[in-house]
């Protein structure tokens, strides 16, 4: 059976099933976890620029972002430049209230290190402090090292599309071995 059609599919599912955070190691020497703080945005929209997987960013865009319901957004910095980012957001998903950890992205430059990681863990971390919701995020089905972080940090794929069974089938193929152990989890 072949790649699924991509015209018109959603991104892709996942839930954070545990109820405690994941284990955060410390950061690599050099740089810092932070949250936003205002005068960011520009270097958020660069980073986000720079990364070239979730579209094009300016700072209209992102000052939608910051406008829209409970949001926070963490960063890993290295001195004044924003080397990854994480946020987490209000969603609501077929009627369902969510905490969204969204808009995961590392530099270029900077990638190899588990900051994607790391800023991930820090903004699940922070959603599970929260109201009780469940977690989720979206994620596309080429960015093959961000999924295996995310499944490393205990996400788990959801298969509430009719497209999803057969991409995470294919993705579960090309992450390779000690990974697929965690496919026959996948639930609707």
């Amino acid at each position: 059976m072949g790649e699924p059609k991509k015209e018109n599919l959603p991104q892709l599912r996942m839930r954070y099933l545990p109820t405690t955070p994941p284990p955060m190691a410390g950061m690599p020497a050099g740089y810092q976890l932070r949250s936003f703080e205002k005068g960011d945005e520009q270097g958020w929209a660069d980073l986000l620029n720079a990364n070239a997987e979730l579209g094009e960013w300016s700072l209209e865009r992102i000052a939608g972002i910051l406008a829209v319901g409970l949001n926070r957004q963490f960063f890993v910095a290295s001195g004044s430049q924003l080397t990854a980012c994480a946020g987490v957001h209000d969603a609501l998903l077929d009627e369902v209230e969510y905490w969204e950890i969204g808009w995961v992205a590392s530099h270029p430059g900077h990638r190899g290190l588990g900051l994607g990681a790391k800023v991930t863990a820090a903004a699940l971390t922070h959603a599970l402090t929260l109201s009780a919701r469940p977690v989720i995020l979206r994620t596309d089905d080429f960015r093959l090292p961000a999924i295996k972080s995310y499944l490393r940090l205990g996400f788990t794929p959801l298969l509430d599309h009719s497209s999803y069974p057969e991409r995470w089938r294919l993705i579960a193929a090309r992450l390779g071995p000690g990974y697929e152990q965690q496919f026959p989890e996948m639930r609707r």
